[in-house]
């Protein structure tokens, strides 16, 4: 093997590297929501719950917020 042999070998690690580097730049700008087949992983829900003293409000979804402690959910359902 001659000198030329190793340049080349560099020369290709070199483009092989350039183009993972290129690969993982656009897997990373890819939305989430461009995935086939998938919804997006994060959807905002209007809210279905809301507390009378401090307007918080909650989706109904996930744990309950604290507020909701002893209330029935009918009393603070937001109509609409």
């Amino acid at each position: 093997m001659g000198p030329g042999s190793a340049r080349q070998r560099e020369a290709d690690a070199h483009r092989r590297a350039t183009s993972a580097q290129q690969t993982v730049r656009t897997e990373r700008a890819r939305p989430v929501s461009a995935t086939p087949g998938r919804p997006p992983k994060h959807v905002s829900l209007p809210p279905k719950y809301r507390d009378p003293r401090s307007g918080a409000t909650w989706s109904g979804r996930g744990r309950a917020p604290g507020w909701i402690a002893g209330t029935k959910l009918e009393r603070i359902l937001i109509q609409g």
